[in-house]
């Protein structure tokens, strides 16, 4: 199973999904922006009408791209406006910053 479904064909996308669904159990499978943007749109669209994909909340940690040791990082995010929660912006910083 390959982390990032980059055909150029709906079905395949699908499948994709199914098996990463089928892979944790009937689990949530958390799904990136960066990963999406690389579907086909027609797909994606398909997906999103029958609810098959949701927009979730910001990941609160991500796996910190500042070195080789990939430490788990909290995730800050900036809203747009105050109590908001609407996110603007988020960042990972290492723990050298």
């Amino acid at each position: 199973m390959t982390a990032y479904c980059s055909s150029g064909k709906p079905i395949e996308v699908l499948s994709e999904l199914f098996e990463r669904l089928c892979a944790c159990d009937g689990g949530t499978v958390l799904v990136s922006a960066d990963e999406i943007r690389r579907w086909p749109r027609e797909a994606v669209m398909a997906m999103k009408k029958q609810r098959l994909i949701v927009k979730g909340r910001p990941a609160a940690s991500a796996i910190c791209p500042g070195c080789e040791h990939e430490c788990v990082m909290p995730v800050h995010t900036v809203s747009t406006r105050e109590g908001t929660g609407v996110p603007h912006l988020s960042y990972v910083t290492s723990e050298a910053t």
